[in-house]
């Protein structure tokens, strides 16, 4: 409830955070007067610790172990020609996995290392080798790979939901969607306001012949067809060839 204005909006990236918190620890071991009966309010932790740990015996674990516990394991399937790998994109390979090419393995590795040496095994436990990272051509750690299968995964679901949409419409929307309105008015062809008279071309045989008589003057014969169609429509203005 009572955070800062700024809270979340900034982090110190990883190494940094870990090198502060590492010389925390450091200096609180290290501190001098320790009031605990180890310490005698003399000494510090770190010297304290020291001095137990020169002289009692220690129980390491071995490197088998150290496996099992800090590494992430997961199941993968060696190539049926060369017995090699693929993990995040990385290829691993050992002469030792030729012998279990298309195989089922389970795979152990840092997820902060993605492109150093794995340890493989069988599905019964059994250890089989170190393999080497042969092409680092894919990510290098399990965040990495993680965040772009998210960001790809939304993207899919985006791509099919907006299909699904798409699937729903059905006729009768698609018919609204390009089909003209049969509500709407239908458009009013224009009608010309200005008409100039057709000049016809003289005509020698038919019934086209007898349009222009031979001794009537074609100019007469367009003023009396500019009058009669004056006669019929009022509104018309027409056109005098002569000034064209």
């Amino acid at each position: 409830m009572n955070k800062p204005e700024n809270y979340g909006s900034k982090a110190v990236p990883l190494d940094v955070f870990i090198k502060v918190v590492s010389e925390g620890i450091r200096e609180h071991n290290e501190r001098i007067g320790r009031a605990s009966r180890v310490c005698g309010g003399k000494r510090s932790f770190q010297q304290a610790f020291a001095e137990s740990y020169a002289t009692a015996p220690i129980t390491k674990a071995t490197p088998e172990q150290r496996r099992l516990w800090l590494l992430a394991a997961e199941a993968i399937r060696a190539d049926k020609t060369t017995g090699e790998f693929k993990l995040e994109g990385n290829r691993f390979w050992a002469e030792e996995l030729t012998a279990l090419r298309g195989q089922q393995l389970v795979v152990r590795f840092d997820p902060q290392a993605l492109q150093g040496s794995v340890f493989v095994y069988r599905l019964d436990g059994t250890f089989v080798c170190e393999a080497p990272c042969l092409a680092a051509a894919g990510f290098a750690d399990k965040g990495a790979a993680q965040s772009h299968n998210r960001a790809r995964k939304a993207w899919i679901r985006a791509q099919k939901d907006m299909e699904k949409a798409q699937n729903r419409m059905s006729i009768a929307e698609l018919q609204d969607i390009y089909a003209p309105d049969p509500d709407a008015a239908e458009e009013t062809p224009m009608e010309a306001k200005v008409v100039r008279p057709f000049r016809p071309a003289a005509a020698t045989s038919g019934n086209a012949a007898i349009a222009i008589q031979p001794d009537e003057e074609e100019d007469d014969y367009l003023v009396r067809a500019m009058e009669m169609e004056r006669s019929e429509r009022p509104g018309l203005r027409l056109v005098d060839p002569d000034e064209y």
